[in-house]
Order: structure tokens, then C-alpha cells, then sequence
């Protein structure tokens, strides 16, 4: 898989396997990107955070991404759009609905 342009700090697959999730590292890549498990092809534009990203993580039912740093949090919807899903902002909750 080709896009970071510096480290990658953290990897993630959905808990279905449909998608894979990295986080990029450095002064020039504060990213998440979206890929495809079975192509290794990027599914959308990466998403640019405010510092460092050095963890990723999907809840177990699948409906939220979120993505941390030293300084930050950053907790989006994942919205099945074909042919690729589409990240929502969502405010972080208190609780995390399962299902």
C-alpha cells in the first residue's frame, strides 16, 4: 500500500475485514487513510489531523473510527457510500451505542 509519505504509527482492519485503517506520523503526514484489504487501494482522500496520529481504532460494531494523538481526538461515522464508505465528524459520546 502506497500513500503515507512518512511513518506509520498504527493499523487497524474493520471488524467485518472490509476495511483496513493507517495512521501516518510525522511533520509532513498527520493522516488517516482508508484502504482496501483485498486491493490495497486507497479508498478516499486521507483525512489530516492537528498533530501526530498514533492510534487507530474502530468500535466493534463497526459505526465509528476514531483516531488519537498527543493532542487530539478525532471520532468519526462510517457511512457504507459505494464504492467506497464515507467518514462522517460525529462528536465523541459518553457511550458508544452497540449494535
Amino acid at each position: 500500500m502506497q500513500g503515507h509519505t512518512e511513518n506509520v504509527n498504527d493499523v487497524a482492519f474493520a471488524p467485518d475485514g472490509s476495511l483496513i485503517v493507517s495512521a501516518g506520523a510525522g511533520i509532513e503526514d498527520n493522516t488517516v487513510r482508508l484502504w482496501n484489504p483485498v486491493t490495497g487501494a486507497e479508498l478516499r482522500y486521507p483525512l489530516t489531523l492537528p498533530g501526530l496520529v498514533n492510534s487507530v481504532a474502530f468500535s466493534p460494531n463497526g459505526l465509528y473510527l476514531a483516531a488519537g494523538g498527543a493532542t487530539h481526538l478525532s471520532l468519526w461515522t462510517v457511512a457504507a457510500q459505494p464504492p467506497a464508505p464515507t467518514l462522517v465528524p460525529t462528536a465523541i459520546p459518553t457511550a458508544i451505542p452497540q449494535g
